[in-house]
């Protein structure tokens, strides 16, 4: 009996220890680059941290961002992503379309192409959303931030609707962003940003870990 409950219990160690890993790449911008801030901190980072410790320590987060990246831009990095063959996708684009006012059309037509060609590739997407405020131009708003939910819809996809909630906080009366959890230029997040960031995906993350055979 002893040597049955022992045969068990390795087997079991064993399945654990020894899981498929899984390469969850991060295709972003500055955002989850971790802009101004030590590896230790970005958002790549304290995501894979934080899911070795729910558990999901066969789970190795990939950077696939960069600074300035636009949505035109993530398309000429496809090849690359694709080229790596990661496990699963964290996509996170479209924040500086917005910012540059780019027609929301284009933008959503850009972010469908990146999917298409990663499910094409038998790769899972995740999809993170951005948010912008109703300043100036209520409509472009509002017709921005519903975009994740039709392309989320549309596809099929696991969606964490605000990357930045609660970190990118707009005071109407100062017409500025809180800088509690930005760094000075008021746009990109510090490490508390980050770290609130990672707790905003986290279960959309897991979901999709879990969907795609990363078991804890």
């Amino acid at each position: 009996m002893r040597f049955l409950v022992l045969a068990v219990s390795m087997l079991m160690w064993s399945m654990t220890a020894f899981a498929a890993p899984f390469k969850l790449a991060v295709f972003g911008d500055s955002l989850s680059v971790g802009y101004k801030l030590p590896v230790t901190d970005a958002f790549y980072t304290q995501l894979e941290n934080t899911l070795h410790a729910k558990g999901y320590k066969n789970v190795s987060v990939i950077n696939f961002s960069k600074s300035g990246d636009t949505t035109s831009d993530g398309i000429k990095r496809l090849s690359s992503l694709i080229s790596s063959r990661p496990d699963g996708v964290l996509l996170e684009l479209g924040i500086n379309d917005a910012i540059r006012s780019m027609p929301i059309d284009g933008i959503e037509r850009n972010l469908q192409r990146i999917i298409e060609r990663l499910q094409k590739a038998n790769i899972p997407v995740m999809l993170i959303g951005m948010q912008v405020p109703p300043v100036n131009t209520p409509s472009y708003a509002r017709a921005f931030n519903n975009m994740y939910q039709e392309l989320a819809r549309k596809n099929g996809l696991l969606l964490c609707p605000f990357f930045m909630k609660d970190v990118l906080v707009f005071n109407f009366a100062k017409k500025s962003f809180d800088l509690t959890y930005l760094l000075s230029d008021g746009i990109h997040p510090n490490a508390t940003g980050v770290k609130m960031m990672v707790n905003n995906v986290l279960p959309t993350v897991i979901e999709f870990l879990n969907e795609n055979g990363a078991k804890p």
